[in-house]
């Protein structure tokens, strides 16, 4: 589903009681002089200014070429009393981003085609008219599993299945763009298929422990308290008023999100910035993938162009097209960066990578975040964070 976000607004300083504390030295202070402490206070105000709030908890990860990731958090300690000094958070869809990372992988190595039908690893209606690549590109018609009835926060990724072979096609396959995330649950099923391991060990195996990225695992298969918890507005749930711009709403406290589990292989991903920033430089510039499969997730469709003409205008960013696992981001100047955002339930993300400058990523422990809005603001900004007056976006 496409997020239908609000403009944010700006407020000033003074006042604030939060803790920001930064990857080297000790923790300082929001009335600091520091050009990447007040970006980063901004960053927490901006994630939900639109409903006059701030961001429980955020952090910002910034990626050089050769150089290790270089991160920024800011804690609220009334709402989180005692946050581990690497926090973890939630990513939602950012998980797509490996998901079709390792589908391109195992084309690559030839154990699949991505032109080959579903049904070929798959038993589901209509699979024999559905292509991999389809569901990739998120153009197979096959409706969104947060849609459909009898969708659980329990759904193992066959039960999830069982719910959508029961779903009519919303289109033709190949007619039409139409964002899903059945279409990456299914990708998960066919990764276990093809390589007869869970879905959890190929991404261990194949991607994590490769990159080093220690701080990604899949929800459900490791239990680690440095997880934040996450914070959510009293709208847009089932049986809630849909959210609106400067209405003031309660917030709740997140400990256990309703698709945490479910999202499995299409949003069940929990990282840090830090790995994030690390993961999309890899992904979009470096050794994850040959260059024709690299270009595969960075190519716009044109299904998607058309599909998102009038959909994803935000302030300062808007989402343009996507490849097939990646979305393309234009920014005010016209500037190009690809990446991912994420939603789920308690927490907000985006990871973005634009070549010949830095990748960000931006961890939020708030659903309603405008991370379209962060992700622009982190990158005009790349002066304050790298301390260079050379990498202006």
């Amino acid at each position: 589903m496409i997020p239908r976000l609000s403009r944010a607004h700006r407020y000033t300083l003074a006042g604030f009681l939060y803790s920001v504390a930064v990857v080297i030295g000790a923790p300082v202070t929001v009335a600091s002089e520091n050009c990447s402490t007040r970006a980063l206070v901004g960053l927490q105000e901006k994630a939900g200014a639109a409903f006059s709030v701030k961001a429980p908890a955020l952090s910002i990860s910034i990626k050089e070429q050769a150089k290790a990731p270089v991160s920024w958090k800011i804690v609220d300690t009334a709402l989180i009393a005692d946050p581990a000094a690497t926090p973890l958070f939630h990513i939602g869809s950012i998980t797509k981003t490996f998901t079709a990372a390792l589908v391109l992988l195992l084309d690559q190595e030839q154990q699949l085609s991505i032109n080959e039908p579903v049904s070929r690893w798959i038993n589901l209606p209509n699979a024999a008219s559905v292509t991999v690549a389809m569901l990739l590109e998120h153009t197979s018609g096959i409706p969104d599993i947060l849609d459909l009835p009898g969708h659980a926060a329990q759904d193992s990724p066959e039960n999830s299945l069982g719910h959508i072979a029961k779903a009519n096609l919303l289109f033709s396959p190949g007619s039409r763009w139409d964002y899903s995330n059945s279409n990456y649950l299914l990708l998960g099923l066919i990764i276990e298929r093809v390589t007869s391991r869970s879905y959890g060990q190929v991404l261990s195996e194949r991607l994590l422990e490769p990159l080093g990225l220690t701080n990604t695992y899949l929800w459900g298969t490791e239990d680690r308290p440095s997880v934040l918890p996450g914070f959510r507005l009293a709208c847009g749930g089932p049986e809630e008023d849909k959210c609106q711009d400067d209405k003031n709403y309660p917030v709740h406290r997140v400990n256990n999100g309703r698709d945490w589990r479910v999202a499995w292989s299409a949003g069940g991903l929990v990282s840090n910035s830090a790995d994030l920033s690390e993961w999309m430089q890899a992904l979009t510039q470096g050794p994850v993938l040959d260059e024709a499969h690299r270009n595969l997730l960075m190519t716009p469709t044109a299904l998607s162009v058309q599909g998102l003409t009038d959909k994803g205008r935000f302030e300062g960013l808007r989402w343009r097209s996507m490849g097939m696992g990646l979305m393309q981001f234009v920014f005010e100047d016209e500037s190009e960066a690809w990446g991912h955002s994420g939603y789920i339930d308690g927490f907000s993300a985006i990871a973005a990578s634009a070549e010949g400058l830095p990748s960000v990523a931006i961890t939020a422990a708030l659903q309603q975040s405008n991370v379209y809005e962060l992700a622009a603001s982190g990158f005009s900004e790349l002066d304050c964070w790298t301390g260079s007056d050379k990498l202006v976006f």
